[in-house]
């Protein structure tokens, strides 16, 4: 592993502990005073800190040092949990990330506002220890305070480290200096003794290897998952920590797990202050006493904080980098995203390879031959699932995020607004879930903006003050939908109407469904704010994040009832690369149906068919659906007669989306096949009713319908027709 590759690590694993430090805050707000949510705060910034001090990156061990020392007064209850004091940490840790994305080269860090979130903190901190005043002589009582905290209301004692480095140490680019840096800022270390046993004969050493090793005594409040965790990077680094009260054996136990001699060891441990003198006489007896290095003369036992630890005489032996043979093995490591693309590309490539030797075979006419393509193609599928599972991830990640943006537009807006989410587990390819991401932000942005009332004009309409945005997500006939529903006051379909009328996107007496109302939200330029906002009003946003939803081969669609609110529903893909599709022959060409939006196929007879305004129906056991004749639909020169079906019969497929059904007349079917899907490209982008194309195994093309687009397109040609009539 290299240092970039570590360094990437790093990153990954800040911006995770960032985000949970950001859910954890949003949970303070509501309840202030939750000692694990405080403290899931303190350890994010101070793991964060931590490995920040492995690789040397001083700026963010700099900023963090000032939160971490706020986030500890407010573990100790010197510092009272406020408004003001959430939205400070929030802007601390939205700080932070500016620095670790710097290290990607994504932005630049504004020194002069990093400067002022510390100057903040450090306000914060001496305001709360003092008065009214603040001139320095205050504020040096406050870190006298501080430094005087362990006899005060925590639980002190100390630790034996025995550590000893990988040899691939230095390769994974770590600094051993920042190491102990680390470990100073823990507590005090009283006594550190480097072991030297380990290195080799001069002729033998590797410069580039690392022999290290220490044995060293550390007094701190800390426990030993918190000291634990400034090794947690080091893979391969041995570390056992024993505290103050371990027995005589659990250093003979020590001894042998590192296969050196007790005697070289226990000079070690009387040099770094472990033992005394008597202890050593002891440990060489081999009698059992306790270790009590450097006793501390008071210990003031706090009910509140139990003990960590401390009560057991055990070994805790660490591998860093690795699972506690008590604890169940992680099963999932980090992959590189690009290297998962990478994955379902070939797989793609090895299904378009794999339907041209398909077919290649079913012309050889031998049997063996095709039940061994069979057998491949059967593996294939479940590689190409298996590929595609990799990249599928819970959409409740991305809904996280927007409690954030929920609580900072409702303080923007002056309204009492809240979020709730549902359907959290419901997963979805994280490329869609990446450019879903922003259109998502605009529409809950515009729900709270345009749907959520003032709170004195909710209670005056006998609602609660506090307004609700409801995020959902579920799957639906192979797609997933997602719903931003909100409590407010609906859209006003008239008012979207005149509007549309005064701008000149439709005629006054143009007959229109209230979808097709509310779909005109959508238009370039539209809007029915009389002002604008810093939120809205401009007219901008709207049609890009339709743009947006339907590049993904997606759909949106809105519905509203008066003083009830408005639900927007957003239907996406599962997934942007592979599907199942059925094919189907239309006049001389090839199509493919997504398998998941099948309802079934029948053959029935042409005197099913009835036709208004040109459409034609189809009785399905006594339910009547509109039927569309692919080959005239998309071919204007193709006859509309039904003579071209031979013996009086036709093959259907029936379809849905949503609570919709029609059915497709076609040619021919063809049978299930695996479609790679491929983008129709700029000269086609606009192109309505298909997704993409795919490549057939004879080198030939064959586009992929978008039935949802199709249906909605069939029922505006019918209602086009119907208003001219």
């Amino acid at each position: 592993m290299d240092i970039n590759e570590d360094k990437q690590i790093f990153i990954c694993e800040a911006i995770e502990l960032l985000d949970n430090m950001e859910s954890a805050l949003l949970g303070l707000e509501q309840n202030t005073d939750d000692p694990e949510l405080i403290n899931e705060v303190f350890r994010a910034a101070h793991t964060v800190k931590g490995s920040a001090g492995l690789f040397g990156f001083d700026n963010i061990i700099e900023f963090t040092h000032e939160l971490e020392t706020l986030l500890d007064d407010i573990r100790n209850s010197f510092v009272s949990i406020d408004n003001d004091l959430i939205s400070l940490l929030m802007k601390a840790k939205d700080y932070l990330v500016t620095l670790i994305e710097e290290l990607e080269g994504k932005c630049s860090a504004d020194l002069e506002l990093g400067q002022s979130i510390q100057a903040l903190l450090m306000a914060k901190i001496v305001s709360d220890h003092t008065s009214m005043h603040s001139d320095q002589a205050e504020i040096v009582a406050v870190d006298n305070q501080r430094q005087n905290r362990h006899s005060e209301n925590q639980i002190v004692q100390n630790y034996h480290l025995s550590i000893r480095l990988s040899q691939d140490t230095f390769e994974q680019g770590f600094d051993v200096k920042f190491l102990f840096k680390n470990i100073a800022q823990l507590g005090i270390i009283n006594g550190n003794s480097a072991v030297k046993d380990r290195i080799p004969p001069l002729f033998e050493l590797l410069p580039e290897s690392c022999f290290l090793g220490w044995e060293l005594s550390l007094t701190t409040d800390a426990d030993i998952s918190q000291i634990s965790e400034v090794f947690e990077l080091m893979e391969g680094t041995q570390v056992t920590i024993l505290p103050e009260n371990s027995k005589l054996q659990a250093f003979h136990d020590l001894a042998e797990q590192l296969g050196e001699e007790e005697s070289s060891l226990l000079g070690l441990w009387l040099h770094c202050k472990t033992f005394t003198e008597s202890q050593a006489d002891a440990f060489l007896a081999n009698k059992e006493v306790d270790v009590d290095v450097a006793s501390i003369e008071e210990k003031i036992a706090s009910e509140d904080k139990p003990k960590s630890n401390t009560s057991s005489s055990k070994t805790t032996n660490q591998k860093v980098g690795k699972e506690s043979p008590s604890k169940k093995a992680k099963t999932f490591i980090r992959v590189d995203a690009d290297k998962l693309d990478h994955l379902v590309n070939l797989v793609g490539e090895l299904i378009l390879s794999s339907a041209k030797l398909n077919q290649l075979t079913e012309s050889s006419g031998n049997r063996l031959l095709i039940e061994s393509v069979a057998d491949m193609a059967d593996v294939l599928e479940d590689t190409r699932d298996t590929a595609l599972g990799l990249r599928m991830v819970p959409i409740g990640g991305a809904f996280t995020r927007f409690h954030r943006v929920v609580r900072d537009t409702a303080q923007e807006l002056d309204k009492k607004i809240i979020l709730k989410t549902s359907g959290d587990d419901t997963e979805l390819d994280k490329v869609v879930i990446e450019k879903i991401a922003d259109p998502l932000t605009h529409m809950v942005r515009n729900a709270m903006d345009h749907g959520i009332e003032m709170p004195e004009d909710r209670l005056k309409k006998g609602k609660n003050e506090q307004g609700t945005i409801h995020l959902n997500a579920y799957h639906e006939s192979g797609n997933i939908a997602i719903e931003v529903v909100d409590d407010g006051k609906g859209l006003d379909r008239d008012r979207i109407f005149n509007r549309a009328v005064d701008v000149g996107l439709v005629s006054s007496d143009t007959r229109l469904s209230d979808n097709e109302i509310y779909q005109l939200i959508f238009a370039p330029g539209f809007s029915t704010a009389e002002q604008a906002s810093n939120l809205s009003g401009r007219g901008v946003g709207m049609d890009v994040v339709k743009s947006n939803i339907e590049a993904l081969r997606g759909s949106v669609d809105l519905e509203s009832t008066p003083n009830k609110g408005c639900r927007t529903i957003i239907k996406l893909p599962l997934t942007l690369a592979i599907i199942d599709g059925l094919k189907v022959g239309v006049g001389e060409h090839s199509m493919i149906i997504p398998l998941d939006s099948v309802f079934e196929c029948i053959t029935t007879d042409l005197e099913q068919f009835s036709g208004v305004h040109e459409c034609d129906f189809i009785d399905l056991r006594g339910e009547v659906l509109p039927l569309i004749r692919l080959d005239s639909y998309f071919y204007q020169n193709f006859p509309k007669t039904m003579q071209q079906y031979q013996h009086g019969k036709a093959s259907v497929v029936v379809v849905q989306s949503g609570n919709e059904k029609v059915g497709l007349l076609v040619g021919q079917l063809f049978g299930e096949m695996q479609a790679v899907i491929k983008p129709l490209g700029l000269v086609f982008q606009g192109l309505q009713g298909f997704t993409g194309f795919t490549i057939l195994g004879s080198g030939a093309l064959a586009l992929i319908l978008d039935i949802p687009m199709l249906i909605k397109g069939v029922a505006k040609q019918e209602r086009k027709r119907f208003n001219q009539a």
